[in-house]
């Protein structure tokens, strides 16, 4: 359901889906770590950016914790959400998680070494979050639903800077690495090009002749972005143009 990488580093990386966490060989593909935990369902990772810890969201509502060398629990954060926790993120300094679960809330936590407690609700959107991120600075983060919004938000205050609103379920959605624009995709076929400053709608793309796209990710230079849809279709599309670069099908 979910796969990360750590922050600047190329060398393994993670996933999760149903009961476990694995963290991967980049270089052999070999698995090198699994942290099951049994009877439950894994929807969403992060790493922080230290890379001393990987963050999970689960179904029963609950934070955990793990280190990714060794998979020992470090912490969890019970009751998060009440409806299971679909995404995750984390800002820079490792002080605040952001966690949206499928009752349509993000919520806000303030970590330290001690502790990890609830410092702000957002409440706008009425369904599953399915993403989150957090600007670089800190200061602004983006939520996206499948009711079909996604919302930017100042979370020092916790209060919302703009909305967009789409006709279908957002799949996903991610920053340019400028964080002044950002793609969103969904259950229309679509991948859309957005303004964050006042969410204006700058261009579209057909991302799928038959099928949802599920998830993209900008590269690190900001001039592609790679999609992965329903159709099991994996394509890379240059964001200029708007137009596709290469494709890989994997049916």
């Amino acid at each position: 359901y979910d796969i990360q990488f750590p922050y600047n580093f190329a060398s393994v990386f993670a996933t999760c889906s149903k009961h476990d966490i694995r963290i991967w060989s980049v270089r052999t593909l070999n698995e090198l770590l699994r942290i099951t935990v049994s009877n439950m369902v894994c929807s969403c990772i992060v790493f922080t950016y230290d890379g001393k810890a990987i963050l999970s969201g689960w179904n029963d509502g609950f934070i955990r914790c793990f280190t990714p060398q060794s998979g020992k629990l470090k912490y969890i954060i019970p009751n998060a959400h009440n409806r299971g926790v679909t995404a995750l993120a984390i800002s820079r300094d490792g002080t605040k998680l952001l966690s949206g679960g499928g009752e349509g809330q993000v919520r806000i936590w303030k970590l330290t070494k001690e502790s990890q407690t609830l410092d702000l609700v957002l409440k706008e959107h009425t369904n599953s979050v399915s993403v989150i991120q957090i600007k670089s600075d800190d200061k602004e983060a983006m939520s996206a639903s499948i009711d079909g919004t996604c919302v930017i938000w100042d979370i020092i205050r916790g209060q919302r800077l703009t909305i967009i609103i789409l006709p279908s379920m957002i799949m996903s959605a991610a920053y340019h690495p400028s964080e002044v624009q950002l793609i969103t995709c969904s259950t229309n076929k679509l991948v859309d090009y957005w303004e964050t400053i006042d969410g204006s709608h700058i261009r579209s793309l057909e991302g799928s002749e038959v099928a949802a796209v599920n998830c993209l990710d900008f590269v690190e230079d900001g001039k592609c972005f790679v999609t992965g849809g329903a159709d099991q279709i994996v394509k890379v599309i240059y964001l200029m143009y708007f137009r596709l670069k290469i494709q890989w099908s994997y049916f």
